[in-house]
């Protein structure tokens, strides 16, 4: 009965401290309010704190002074951590929930699994440490607490059928009922779960973060471009690298799909400037959430761990081990693991392990839309400079043409460049080194060559009786003027009414043609998306599946396919999520 009355004694604590955010109480005020020892009530705002730690609903601080005390800080809204923190406190305090013979049945103690996968230590502190001999047992949507609280305590983990006889002694259980697919039948992500539940497969999604959607939710600078609103003709398009692979995926799963898919699920879109879609709310993190609703609407369980590796039988797919040491059985797996930018986001590469441990070609990963670096010291003299409408093109050593060619936004950086120009301008440098490729940049793209020249005579006439160094305020960026007139040749302390017609003919050739040399991409890991991946040419593209391993499918980033900037790269995970998601 102790620990029903310590769960009592903290959910009262909950209602009195969420209801009066950051006032401070003394822990006296809570000895006389429980008629309990000072010792005994600071062990349990210990286990309060430690809970609040796991749901990220705030912090309890400590005040020192005379009195001496404790505040709440919520992470989020106070009536929203209070009755959340009453609802937890509630049913783990309910005496129902312990049966005779020491079985507690959680199956419905949370119904959102991003909660219940935080569970298993409060499980393992207030019941299973007192009682060692209690077996826990749920339905599939526990099974982040099972894991949990198995591998706190260091008892086995048995998933078995609800009638199975298929442990003895200590352990956690997992029951589940077995339907037409005979248990757990898949592993997916986000729109590939969502595809496959919502066909009727039964769906497990196992995520290595403590938060869905974690690099969805900063793309576009927070603010998600979903895709773009154009025909799937124009993705192919905007796909250099293995565009073609895509047009089964991208003809059964458009671009107006996605559109449609999102504003049913509640997210209103809204399309801008070369037909990029966003939200309305500009907020990623709406996408993200939607989608997370959708997982609990079809009763996705999501359990938190990193897959260690892809188990097979026969050659084909069984299921997969965590690194928590829990193995699910599956029929079919689908690694939606992106590729290794952003690693903080979780994207760390593992589905390229994943991946070449079952025997696949995985391409050499290297960054797409990505900054450029330069040895060029005119970039640092220039850093923080932003040119918003200029001409960028892109040359190829011995080449007669630009490789790409683009008029926008471009940044000069510490290292080189970059901008939204630069970054769509990486994806076409496919076989980068240093010296190999060349920028060049039109800082007077609207202009003619005749009209420039005209723009030219009126600023120098304007400014006759100046120095040329200081004529040039009105034509280009202060941080540029230094490096231009450097590179035109001209004296500085030259008046501008000596300027000849060559050197005249020598600043405008370096107005139309800044040239800025390449020796490589910035790094990896700050790439807005990775190149290379599982090889296209052991997918199937129609189903994603796996031509080397049955029962093995692949969605998103971690295929070998990379696009532009504008929402395309969202698209294509989408897309053959869905692909993946309907064949299994």
């Amino acid at each position: 009965m102790e620990r029903i009355k310590r769960n009592e004694r903290i959910a009262a604590m909950v209602q009195v401290l969420t209801a009066a955010p950051n006032r401070v109480f003394t822990l006296g005020h809570f000895c006389q309010m429980f008629s309990a020892a000072k010792s005994t009530i600071s062990e349990d705002i210990d286990i309060l704190q430690r809970s609040l730690d796991m749901f990220g609903l705030g912090t309890i601080e400590t005040v020192t002074g005379a009195a001496g005390g404790v505040r709440y800080r919520p992470a989020y809204d106070s009536k929203r951590s209070r009755e959340f923190l009453e609802g937890i406190c509630e049913r783990l305090s309910d005496p129902s929930r312990v049966l005779p013979g020491g079985f507690l049945y959680m199956a419905d103690i949370l119904a959102d699994p991003a909660v219940v996968c935080r569970m298993g230590e409060i499980l393992a502190s207030y019941f299973y440490a007192s009682n060692p001999s209690v077996v826990i047992t749920m339905e599939t949507m526990g099974i982040p607490v099972a894991m949990e609280t198995a591998r706190i305590l260091g008892v086995p983990l048995v998933i078995a059928r609800r009638d199975s006889k298929a442990y003895e002694g200590s352990a956690v259980k997992i029951n589940y009922t077995a339907g037409s697919n005979g248990g757990i039948e898949t592993m997916s992500l986000s729109r590939r779960a969502i595809t496959a539940a919502a066909r009727g497969r039964r769906v497990l999604l196992v995520e290595k973060n403590d938060r869905l959607g974690r690099k969805l939710r900063i793309t576009g600078k927070g603010r998600c471009n979903v895709t773009n609103n154009c025909e799937p003709r124009t993705v192919i398009e905007s796909t250099p690298g293995n565009g073609r692979f895509l047009y089964g995926a991208v003809q059964s799963f458009p671009p107006q799909e996605t559109m449609r898919f999102f504003e049913a699920l509640g997210v209103p879109l809204k399309t801008e400037r070369g037909n990029r879609v966003f939200p309305v709310s500009d907020n990623a993190h709406d996408v993200a959430d939607a989608l997370a609703r959708r997982l609990k609407a079809l009763d996705v369980p999501v359990v938190q761990g990193a897959v260690r590796a892809v188990c097979l039988e026969d050659g084909a797919v069984s299921g997969v081990e965590t690194d928590r040491g829990a193995v699910y059985r599956a029929k079919a797996v689908v690694l939606a693991c992106g590729g290794a930018s952003y690693p903080g986001t979780g994207s760390n590469g593992d589905g390229a392990r994943l991946a070449r441990a079952l025997g696949h070609t995985v391409e050499p990963l290297r960054p797409s839309l990505v900054a450029l670096e330069s040895p060029d010291p005119d970039c640092p003299a220039m850093q923080g400079l932003s040119l918003r409408n200029c001409g960028v093109s892109v040359w190829e050593r011995g080449k007669k043409k630009p490789v790409y060619t683009d008029f926008g936004e471009l940044l000069f950086t510490h290292f080189g460049l970059s901008g939204p120009t630069i970054l769509s301008a990486s994806a076409h440098m496919r076989r980068m080194e240093p010296g190999r490729y060349t920028v060049e940049i039109d800082l007077k793209p609207a202009l003619d060559d005749a009209q420039l020249d005209q723009r030219l005579l009126r600023d120098l006439e304007k400014n006759k009786n100046r120095n040329f160094g200081n004529a040039l305020g009105e034509l280009l960026p202060q941080k540029m003027i230094p490096v231009v007139v450097r590179r035109s040749g001209i004296p500085p302390e030259e008046k501008c009414n000596a300027v000849t017609r060559e050197q005249r003919a020598s600043l405008r050739n370096v107005l139309r043609h800044f040239r800025v040399e390449v020796s490589g991409f910035g790094p990896l890991s700050g790439a807005i998306v990775t190149a290379g991946g599982v090889s296209v040419r052991e997918i199937d593209p129609k189903t994603m599946q796996s031509k080397r391993v049955p029962g093995l499918y692949f969605a998103g980033e971690i295929i070998d396919v990379d696009a532009y900037t504008g929402g395309f790269n969202l698209q294509i995970a989408f897309s053959t999520g869905y692909a993946a998601g309907s064949n299994l």
